[in-house]
């Protein structure tokens, strides 16, 4: 039901995994960078989204549209689906350039 469990997950089912050992949600960005992924605030599809912080988020960016609105999904976010459900979200260009992306 983690959100990092989750990421893990789908990141090892569209043939890019990461590491098993990256710590919670907020230490992603320093763990992608630390392993030598590409770490930027640039959305992609198959990237995944970094809300730093403490324990911190993560999710997976289903897609970039035309107008830069980032769409994700993402597992035991309490405001959006809560523990243990995948969720999906619409994030604007502005609140999309608010965090980090591992590509």
């Amino acid at each position: 039901g983690y959100c990092t469990w989750y990421v893990y997950e789908q990141r090892a089912a569209i043939g890019r995994p990461i590491g098993s050992f990256w710590g919670d949600g907020g230490k992603w960005k320093y763990s992608g960078e630390a392993a030598g992924f590409l770490v930027n605030n640039s959305p992609a599809a198959g990237a995944i989204l970094v809300e730093l912080g403490w324990p911190g988020h993560v999710a997976m960016v289903d897609a970039v549209l035309p107008d830069g609105t980032v769409l994700v999904s993402e597992m035991n976010n309490n405001a959006y689906g809560g523990w243990g459900r995948v969720s999906k979200r619409t994030l604007s260009p502005g609140q999309a350039a608010l965090y980090w992306y591992v590509h």
